[in-house]
């Protein structure tokens, strides 16, 4: 069983302020999810694999991988800039 004291001296690590009607009915709900725990631990799962994810999960990719493209809009859009510093945008700054 959390004592009251208990309680206090996590809320003070965290840093939270509880009221007394908190400290009070605090203990009794953080020892039923420690006793909950307790009951998970007992279970037998030496045949369960370990899973990442409840669901199964498949990355989505395109039928063919991406092709790198050789393109100008790069040069196109440094060139209309009204400053620039080799392929870099010179702009104002911002404090």
């Amino acid at each position: 069983m959390i004592t009251k004291e208990q309680v206090e001296h996590i809320a003070h690590l965290a840093r939270l302020t509880l009221s007394p009607k908190e400290k009070e009915h605090l203990p009794k709900e953080l020892s039923q999810i420690v006793d909950y725990f307790a009951q998970i631990s007992e279970l037998n799962l030496e045949d369960i694999q370990p899973t990442s994810h409840a669901v199964d999960v498949e990355n989505v990719f395109r039928e063919n991988e991406d092709e790198v493209v050789q393109t100008e809009i790069i040069e196109k859009v440094i060139e209309a800039a009204p400053e620039k510093d080799n392929h870099f945008f010179i702009v104002p700054k911002v404090l």
